[in-house]
């Protein structure tokens, strides 16, 4: 339990470093979950609340779990994958010609000699 309580501590202080190792060295799952799907206990709890904020130390049968909620939803925020699938195939396809882009962009700037005369940097020539 005080291990426990350590580990929320480490999150909620939001340290990178001690919470890389703290991710590094205990089973975690990160992602979206519905309240309905997640074990009574741990439900119950983050349900008496709906904030955003480090949960836990919670007992389970499975043992102690920490809890990091970083944002809720509402129960209508989400829309089905059917409805949003062209919108999300589209701003891949963006993302993909943009990095394409930036790709040829930067092995033009590597094939380039480029230089510049001292007096353009310099207080005077302004």
């Amino acid at each position: 339990l005080d291990e426990a309580r350590g580990l929320r501590k480490i999150l909620r202080d939001n340290d990178l470093d001690k919470k890389a190792v703290v991710l590094r060295k205990y089973q975690n799952e990160t992602g979206l979950f519905k309240l309905g799907d997640l074990i009574p206990e741990i439900r119950n709890r983050l349900a008496q609340s709906r904030e955003v904020d480090v949960f836990g130390p919670i007992n389970t049968d499975y043992g102690y779990h920490i809890m990091n909620v970083t944002q809720w939803y509402s129960k209508d925020s989400m829309r089905p994958l059917e409805e949003v699938w062209d919108e999300i195939a589209g701003r891949l396809s963006i993302d993909k010609q943009m990095d394409v882009r930036l790709a040829r962009i930067d092995a033009l700037r590597a094939q380039a000699n480029v230089s510049f005369h001292p007096s353009l940097f310099t207080q005077e020539s302004k």
